[in-house]
């Protein structure tokens, strides 16, 4: 395996999962270093890794110590050995090795890309967790595809996953196997298994927030949600308030013959 195809093996696993080449670069600088620690049994200081992708180039060099007799052969190299290559070095000179990644093996290159999966796979859970933990409070939309007594598990278009416990569906909510959930994102921690993305349809903001989506005049800050409460499943109350005498805001909520209202009743199972 040469240089070029260990660069491009890495980027085709990384262009899969969508990481971008600042962090891969990293990722194959650290994954170097831990071989090369790996190989000379300590961490040592005296290695460095470039990664340059552009050119699907894997740079390692050893700094060493040009002596006269070696003590330790990760940090020094004998004048005769060192003046092979440069024939006006002294002792006390620095002297750089570089090593090729080929030198590592296939077998501590196939350990190193399935270090690079695990990294990988942190990247992602990181970047879901940012990304959802930022949208506490949002509507999204899942299809579901594990149905539990005491939970289901949803799916979103993007890959990630949400969980919708018991304790959050309305008492008439009935789910089934491929079909749509929506849902407020409730709350989101991380756990060793990747981010825990908990959804809710119980809670006072989901209504809140479907009213926000239904009627345009309070997405446009026309019309303002004042307060709700909710029995979920059965009943709900939404004091609405206009800053506008030509609209009547309950009027705008509620819509021709019940419209606006009706599709939110609909998503609530008819509360």
């Amino acid at each position: 395996m040469i240089n070029k195809d260990i660069v491009e093996a890495f980027s085709l696993l990384a262009k899969e999962k969508d990481i971008d080449r600042t962090n891969l670069s990293t990722i194959i600088e650290d994954i170097f270093m831990t071989l090369i620690y790996k190989k000379y049994g300590e961490e040592r200081e005296n290695f460095s890794v470039i990664v340059n992708l552009e050119k699907g180039d894997i740079e390692i060099y050893q700094e060493m110590t040009v002596v006269k007799e070696v003590l330790d052969p990760v940090v020094e190299i004998q004048l005769d050995e060192a003046r092979k290559e440069y024939v006006d070095l002294n002792v006390g000179d620095e002297y750089i090795n570089v090593i090729s990644p080929e030198s590592f093996g296939r077998r501590l290159i196939n350990t190193a890309k399935q270090h690079m999966v695990q990294k990988i796979r942190d990247i992602e859970r990181q970047t879901i967790f940012d990304e959802f933990a930022s949208k506490i409070g949002e509507i999204v939309v899942g299809s579901v595809y594990q149905i539990q007594r005491d939970q289901i598990f949803v799916h979103s278009t993007g890959g990630a996953e949400f969980v919708l416990p018991k304790s959050q569906q309305l008492p008439n909510d009935r789910f089934r196997r491929g079909e749509t959930v929506r849902g407020i994102i409730l709350n989101v921690e991380i756990s060793s298994k990747g981010p825990d993305i908990m959804l809710s349809r119980s809670d006072n903001l989901f209504l809140k927030r479907l009213f926000e989506k239904e009627i345009p005049e309070i997405e446009d800050e026309i019309i303002e949600v004042k307060a709700v409460r909710r029995i979920p499943g059965e009943r709900s109350k939404i004091v609405v308030y206009s800053s506008d005498r030509r609209i009547d805001a309950v009027g705008a909520c509620v819509g021709m013959r019940g419209s606006r209202i009706q599709s939110i009743v609909r998503e609530l199972n008819g509360e």
